[in-house]
């Protein structure tokens, strides 16, 4: 699966790994920074409780900091500024209160501030070598909208920019009725028209996700065997209204139709 929807926000599962990654780097700067202080290694035991407490601040902070959101525009450099607030400002003050609260999380005087020290330049080293040595598009999901009209002109419109495709790669526009052409206008990727099964493209193509975006009902519905085989293939399939929706995190009313909003969880509300 591509993404993971936590509390109803969409976390793309890469930058889930990423932060796996650099929890263990966390971990290891809560050591580095009591052998930094002591000159020696901590018991593990004693230093074991601090350490966890310190993973889960440090990233939840981060997180909350945006520096996980797939389509961050500001760069490596924006990356850090966040990091840096989340660790130093945040992190130190969430972990002082837990230390406060629960003094069994708490480690010797200054060992937070040489592990927040040390956590920040792990973690922008690793960020650093995966901006440089892996390709952004090698962690991305592959895309393919299906129809090339009004409502597939949506996307073109609204993901033009590279910065506004971060967390996937469009392979392309599908033309569900010949001479329906809205999008080649944007100039993003090439407009086709499948002429063999729909799956064995998604294949050759080595297609993720399936947007379904036809203006026409009848074109989807007549292609839902299609669409069927290719989500029982492994390939997602989703509506475009919920695509914008999980990319740009924003609704378009141009888009919106009854039955989305009959079945949409957005208006869940607690009952008194």
């Amino acid at each position: 699966m591509a993404h993971v929807r936590i509390l109803r926000h969409y976390i793309h599962t890469p930058y889930l790994l990423l932060a796996s990654v650099e929890a263990v780097a966390i971990a290891f700067a809560a050591s580095a920074g009591y052998y930094t202080l002591h000159g020696e290694l901590p018991v593990l035991d004693s230093h074991l409780p601090f350490t966890i407490a310190l993973v889960l601040t440090l990233t939840f902070f981060m997180a909350a900091m945006g520096v996980y959101e797939a389509r961050l525009r500001e760069g490596y450099s924006g990356m850090l500024l966040r990091t840096a607030v989340a660790i130093f400002l945040l992190g130190t003050s969430g972990m002082a209160v837990l230390s406060y609260l629960l003094p069994s999380l708490s480690a010797a005087p200054g060992v937070l501030l040489f592990a927040a020290t040390e956590a920040f330049v792990l973690v922008a080293i690793v960020r650093w070598l995966i901006a440089h040595l892996v390709d952004d598009d090698l962690l991305k999901r592959r895309v393919l909208v299906y129809g090339a009209g009004a409502r597939a002109s949506k996307v073109a419109s609204r993901m033009r920019r590279r910065s506004d495709r971060r967390a996937f790669v469009l392979v392309g526009f599908l033309q569900t009725i010949q001479g329906e052409d809205a999008v080649s206008e944007h100039g993003i990727v090439p407009v086709t028209y499948p002429e063999n099964e729909l799956l064995d493209y998604c294949k050759r193509s080595k297609v993720d996700e399936m947007v379904v975006a036809s203006d026409e009902r009848r074109a989807a519905s007549e292609s839902l065997d299609e669409l069927m085989a290719c989500r029982l293939s492994g390939i997602d399939v989703c509506e475009i209204q919920d695509f914008i929706e999980r990319e740009a995190s924003k609704i378009d009313v141009d888009l919106l139709q009854k039955s989305w909003l009959l079945y949409s969880d957005g208006f869940v509300t607690g009952g008194l």
